[in-house]
């Protein structure tokens, strides 16, 4: 996807404090539909993406990561064992920050 097509999303607000529960320094932000949650911990990056009746598209969550997460930083949607799967709120998708020391980008290993 060109980042060219992310432009005519609505623009992210400025942002506020999350609310308590979240990361120590988490950030909260809206865009359109869209309320966005953005924190750093030891285990690195986080950000949640809800909308409150349906979830975020694909072209929401990547103007989100790309907007909010430093370039550099490496993001995924991660779904763990069955058992140890938890939703808490059902229209909201997570990104974490994957630290893997090898990491294959356009066909090159990292």
């Amino acid at each position: 996807m060109k980042r060219s097509a992310l432009a005519v999303l609505p623009n992210i607000s400025a942002p506020r404090p999350a609310p308590l529960g979240c990361e120590p320094g988490a950030l909260a932000y809206i865009m359109g539909a869209c309320r966005i949650i953005v924190g750093r911990s030891t285990a690195g990056w986080h950000l949640s993406i809800s909308c409150a009746s349906r979830y975020p598209t694909w072209d929401e969550l990547a103007k989100a990561r790309y907007e909010l997460i430093p370039d550099d930083v490496t993001m995924a949607m991660l779904l763990p064992p069955q058992a140890e799967y938890v939703n808490l709120h059902a229209t909201t998708l997570h990104l974490w920050e994957v630290k893997a020391p090898r990491l294959v980008r356009n066909g090159e290993q990292r």
